[in-house]
């Protein structure tokens, strides 16, 4: 997955985009790093959803375990991201970037090795997992503050609605291709692909340009201050009524996702036996609804309802089994 910048739905949903300039290089930089973004996202798309899948297909894990693969990786990554925000506030945002997507890559390519080799364990996919959910954090981080070094004040609204029509599409087109390559070629050929595509955006950063403004200085200060330091976003957050009514309703939506989809997984894949393929297809047509109304879709109603319509000859076709 790449730059993912946190607020940008809300700044987008906020602002019409209509009538704002079009990002301008610095604006070869700034398509280079849409471009690594969209690739890497297509490929965590695509990805999505696949540990959990190779846990159920090869391992044969039991509906706890599949949602502590979801809850170990969101609690260690947080525990892990949480000191490294200070760290990445004062570091060059291009290599904390490119060193997030590597490192990913190489935790997601131990999967497929260590699956052809018979070594494939739980334990394993934890801490896959584990990397993979704080790479991820990192790197939004990084790229979020990047961002607006490439682009005006006045183009972040364009720039930031463009990647997240790049999400919607990628979320829309990866999880049945994911659930197609899984049902060809194997429970971890998704997971092949997410790890190049990771590869794929540290090339595409690498190839960023214009000068990077040097990070603001840290001045030398006792651990008891750095430990304030890392608290210091969080209380931000929690005083400000604007970003604390944001955090809230991303923690109770994101929550109910999170710990909706792994049993979500299991009652598919499981209990309603479903080939990958249909239940690449169930998660990815709900996005088109998405795009559809970031196209300007005329009846946006119709097209929910036709999302929603789209599923029922899949469960038929479980039940047909």
């Amino acid at each position: 997955m790449g730059v993912s910048p946190t607020n940008a739905t809300a700044r987008a949903h906020l602002n019409p985009t209509a009538g704002s300039p079009a990002p301008s290089p610095r604006s070869r930089d700034f398509h280079r790093l849409w471009g690594a973004y969209s690739v890497s996202h297509l490929g965590s798309a695509i990805g999505a959803g696949a540990l959990p899948l190779v846990a159920i297909l090869l391992l044969d894990s039991s509906s706890l375990q599949i949602s502590l693969l979801a809850v170990i990786s969101g609690l260690a990554s947080a525990v892990i991201a949480l000191p490294l925000g200070p760290w990445i506030e004062f570091r060059r945002k291009r290599p904390v970037m490119i060193g997030a997507d590597l490192l990913r890559c190489a935790a997601l390519t131990s999967v497929p090795i260590a699956a052809a080799l018979g070594a494939l364990t739980y334990e394993q996919l934890c801490v896959v997992a584990v990397v993979q959910t704080a790479g991820t954090i990192v790197f939004s981080a990084a790229s979020g503050a990047h961002l607006k070094h490439l682009v005006t004040v006045d183009q972040r609204v364009t720039a930031n609605s463009r990647f997240e029509t790049s999400q919607w599409t990628a979320n829309s087109l990866g999880s049945p291709i994911g659930g197609v390559l899984v049902s060809w070629l194997g429970a971890t050929a998704s997971i092949t692909v997410d790890a190049a595509s990771f590869l794929m955006s540290a090339l595409g950063i690498r190839r960023l340009r214009s000068p990077e403004p040097p990070p603001p200085t840290r001045q030398p200060a006792p651990s008891r201050r750095r430990r304030r330091e890392a608290i210091e976003g969080w209380r931000q957050i929690l005083h400000h009524a604007g970003l604390r009514a944001l955090f809230v309703n991303a923690v109770i939506f994101g929550g109910a996702i999170t710990a909706s989809t792994p049993i979500i997984a299991v009652f598919m894949l499981r209990d309603l036996r479903l080939a990958p393929w249909q239940y690449g297809l169930a998660l990815g047509l709900p996005c088109l609804v998405r795009i559809c109304r970031r196209w300007g879709a005329a009846d946006n109603t119709a097209a929910r309802r036709a999302c929603l319509d789209s599923k029922w000859p899949l469960t038929r076709t479980a039940r047909a089994k």
